[in-house]
């Protein structure tokens, strides 16, 4: 077998544990964050997550287009651009992900209130985590970004070591809040 035959299978495996493991992660939170929030709580939780997968999309393509602009260049020996153009392409992700967290943390009132017709008793609570929740939004962009860079190098390794960490932390994370607090906030500051 080839150094490239054997490098395939074993980025295979790392890029299959990278999406497992979460998922085992979640089967296992999934019971504690039910029964530790209540099913009201947990729903917030469940479209928190959701919101946090989908900020990623407000890169506008952006990292995508930066792994293929990096790694054309390390390709070609120029290197010496790559570093000005990945502050450019984190400048401009951070700045949409600013205007998305702006935007989403001054509809959130509406959202709480009326769009996602939270139960009254939960809405003070859920305006707050849905709040510090849009503070993470310019991160999870900027992600995108920092992951074309490790791709465009060909270290897909270690872009499915974090995928694996951040997503076990993702579900285990606010399951051991628990014993502290079931407050909506609390877990959003953790997931932050």
């Amino acid at each position: 077998m080839s150094s490239g035959h054997g490098r395939l299978i074993r980025d295979s495996v790392i890029n299959l544990a990278g999406q497992g493991l979460p998922l085992v992660a979640a089967i296992v939170a999934f019971p504690l964050l039910i029964s530790g929030l209540g099913p009201d709580r947990f729903g917030v939780l469940a479209l928190a997550w959701v919101l946090v997968g989908y900020a990623s999309l407000f890169d506008f393509g952006l990292g995508r287009a930066l792994t293929q602009q990096v790694a054309q260049r390390l390709e070609s020996g120029r290197d010496g651009e790559v570093p000005a153009l990945a502050w450019t392409g984190l400048a401009v992700m951070s700045v949409a992900g600013i205007v998305v967290a702006a935007i989403l943390a001054a509809a959130a009132p509406w959202l709480v209130m009326r769009g996602l017709k939270i139960p009254a008793a939960l809405q003070a609570e859920t305006l707050d985590a849905l709040r510090i929740l849009c503070l993470s939004i310019p991160f999870v962009t900027c992600s995108a970004g920092l992951r074309g860079l490790l791709e465009a190098k060909q270290r897909f390794g270690l872009v499915n070591i974090v995928r694996a960490v951040l997503g076990i932390l993702t579900f285990l994370g606010p399951a051991a809040v628990l014993p502290y607090s079931n407050d909506l906030g609390s877990v959003m500051w953790l997931l932050l």
